[in-house]
């Protein structure tokens, strides 16, 4: 029994043998294809270095444009910057600060907040889920 089981195994042996090396109309057999090396064409190092240059304006910090917070070619406008600089300010410090006021009124001015939480997972569903009152909105901190 134990000699009939073994020749069993080695007939499905042989038989996946011949399966896998007859080739199916291609010019090789799936199983030389199988233990046949990669023929790969390395390349060489030169290729895949990047020039330093590219290199340090990838790695270098990303430049924010200067942000407009007004027409400039406005005379009024170009008085009111002469004015703060005289008083000390640098523009962009001015511009800074600005930002900074311009949010600030934005995020307490009651008319502007949508009463829900804008960053809850889910948008609003029913009147009894609203967050009422000041301040719901955190993107404005």
């Amino acid at each position: 029994m134990k000699l009939y089981s073994v020749c069993i195994k080695a007939l499905f042996f042989l038989m996946f043998l011949i399966l896998c090396n007859t080739s199916g109309g291609s010019g090789e057999s799936t199983l030389s294809k199988i233990l046949k090396k990669r023929n790969v064409q390395s390349r060489s190092v030169d290729e895949l270095v990047v020039p330093q240059v590219k290199a340090k304006e990838f790695l270098s910090a990303p430049r924010r444009p200067r942000r407009n917070l007004w027409d400039r070619s406005r005379p009024d406008v170009q008085q009111w910057i002469q004015q703060f600089m005289h008083m000390g300010y640098d523009e962009a410090r001015l511009e800074t600060d600005l930002a900074y006021w311009m949010d600030h009124a934005k995020a307490n001015d009651q008319g502007r907040q949508h009463h829900y939480d804008e960053n809850a997972a889910m948008g609003p569903r029913d009147a009894s889920g609203f967050r009422h009152g000041a301040n719901v909105n955190y993107d404005y901190y």
